[in-house]
C-alpha cells in the first residue's frame, strides 16, 4: 500500500504514519476484513472503540483518514482490473471480489 502512496506523491511523514496507524490501529481492530467488506456500520464501531480507548479526537480523524486513503487505493486498482472508468463498483465485481477472498 505504502508504494503506491508514494507514487501518487504522498510524504515520507504521511507514509510513516498510515504505516503507523495500520499497524497499530486499523489491522487490529478491522484484523484480515478485506477493505470493500468494511462498512460504515464497521468505521463508527472503530472510531467508537478508539473513543473508548481514550484516543484523541484529532489521533481519530487521523486514523480514519488514513483508511479512507487506503480505501480510495483499493477501488482505484478494483477498477482498473475491471477495466471501469467510474468509481463504482458493479455488484458482479463485488461478488467475484468476495469469491476470491
Amino acid at each position: 500500500m505504502v508504494q503506491s502512496l508514494e507514487v501518487q506523491g504522498h510524504k515520507a511523514s504521511t507514509l510513516a504514519a498510515y504505516e503507523t496507524t495500520t499497524s497499530a490501529h486499523l489491522a487490529p481492530y478491522f484484523g484480515d476484513r478485506p477493505v470493500h467488506q468494511i462498512t460504515t456500520e464497521d468505521v463508527e464501531g472503530f472510531i467508537a472503540s478508539c473513543t473508548a480507548k481514550g484516543c484523541a479526537p484529532k489521533s481519530i480523524r487521523n486514523y480514519v483518514g488514513a483508511l479512507h486513503a487506503i480505501n480510495q487505493m483499493s477501488v482505484g486498482f478494483l477498477m482498473s482490473v475491471a477495466g471501469s472508468t467510474d468509481r463504482q463498483l458493479d455488484p458482479n465485481d463485488v461478488a467475484v471480489l468476495d469469491a476470491a477472498d
